[in-house]
């Protein structure tokens, strides 16, 4: 069981959350409607481990049931994810996923990445450009530069050195892909 304690912020004009924070921000205004009726509280939680699937010591090149396959730090105390949140693409062919996938996995529940990783298994994925699996390295705020660093040198050491993009879960979210004719969706590429 870990304790995750963070700052949130609300609006109190317009009702809109200014975001999550592991530091307290002291914001002055609204982000959306600038007003300056903005109230930060301080929330945690206990959380337990969550449990693994039934999947999570599969290889994902044999897993046809479901999209990933997933990982969670396991020691230290990452902060949660802010609106800022993304991850790192490291992009990996077949014939290696698997073991490619045991180094970062590992790493990550080791607590030397970031809070969680998950990597593409076999099942076809209308997002995929390529027959490639993606694993998905992710850090709690984009903005937050020497933790985003520390993991991609960590990438490095684990043997990632080609260049590899990170790209927000904003963009994610609002369903911008490559695929989809999308261009100049990272924000780092390194």
């Amino acid at each position: 069981m870990s304790a995750r304690e963070w700052f949130e912020c609300t609006c109190t004009n317009c009702g809109r959350n200014n975001g999550r924070y592991s530091q307290n921000p002291n914001l002055l205004k609204c982000r959306y409607c600038h007003s300056t009726s903005v109230v930060t509280q301080k929330k945690s939680i206990r959380q337990e481990t969550p449990p693994k699937s039934k999947f999570a010591e599969a290889n994902p090149s044999s897993v046809t049931e479901v999209y990933w396959i997933h990982a969670v730090s396991q020691k230290g105390n990452y902060p949660p994810s802010t609106l800022n949140s993304g991850k790192w693409l490291v992009f990996v062919p077949p014939r290696v996923v698997d073991e490619v996938w045991t180094k970062l996995k590992k790493a990550t529940e080791e607590g030397r990445l970031g809070g969680s990783s998950k990597v593409a298994t076999a099942k076809p994925n209308p997002n995929a450009t390529s027959e490639n699996h993606v694993i998905c390295i992710y850090t709690y705020d984009w903005t937050d530069t020497s933790d985003v660093t520390r993991i991609r040198d960590e990438l490095r050491n684990l043997g990632i050195t080609a260049k590899i993009p990170y790209k927000s879960d904003e963009d994610t979210m609002i369903g911008k892909y490559r695929v989809r004719g999308h261009t100049r969706i990272s924000k780092y590429y390194e």
